[in-house]
């Protein structure tokens, strides 16, 4: 399995408060299915939370695809309710890392 190691911020859309995401391969849950080069994995991170600031429903998904196994293939991002600061430099970063493993 590779090293799913997150440290992002993102910007709560209502308050504009600045709130720092850590992840690491415990709270992703993972399912493999079978192609032509061995398995695929897809690894998920779902987090649902409120802005501690203004209370700000906030909710993001993580997706990191690895294929075949051990090898980062691609990942994204998505949900609602903060901005993006800086989660397109992390995705270059992690997959920079991923392929250099």
């Amino acid at each position: 399995m590779i090293n799913l190691v997150y440290n992002l911020n993102i910007r709560c859309k209502k308050c504009g408060s600045t709130i720092n995401i850590n992840t690491t391969n415990r709270h992703f849950t993972s399912v493999e299915e079978e192609r032509s080069l061995g398995y695929e994995t897809e690894h998920e991170y779902k987090k649902v939370m409120v802005c501690p600031d203004c209370g700000n429903h906030i909710e993001f998904i993580i997706l990191v695809y690895e294929y075949p196994n051990n090898w980062y293939n691609c990942s994204d991002i998505s949900g609602f309710g903060y901005f993006k600061d800086n989660i397109a430099e992390t995705i270059d970063k992690i997959s920079d890392i991923m392929n250099n493993i």
